[in-house]
């Protein structure tokens, strides 16, 4: 896996139709410094794996309509629950 400083932005925007295409590496680099930034533990311990998520949600199109379903019955589930 890469270290943060080796991460550099993209220079032209990714289309959805494009993001199944993002390495692996970047996707994982990119969530070390989401793990940095909001000084996280880490990105894959216990029953949070923040890097097979976002590999998933961004690499298989087929499935990210099912994800943001479940994302939506999460979030009312968090707002009926308070």
């Amino acid at each position: 896996m890469r270290e943060n400083q080796d991460l550099k932005k993209q220079k032209d925007s990714i289309t959805h139709s494009k993001l199944c295409k993002i390495d692996t590496n970047d996707i994982n680099g990119a969530v070390m410094v989401f793990v940095d930034t909001l000084n996280l533990y880490g990105g894959s311990n216990a029953d949070v794996n923040l890097y097979e998520l976002l590999q998933a949600y961004l690499q298989v199109p087929d499935y990210r309509e099912k994800f943001n379903n479940l994302v939506s019955e999460a979030k009312s589930f968090k707002k009926e629950n308070k």
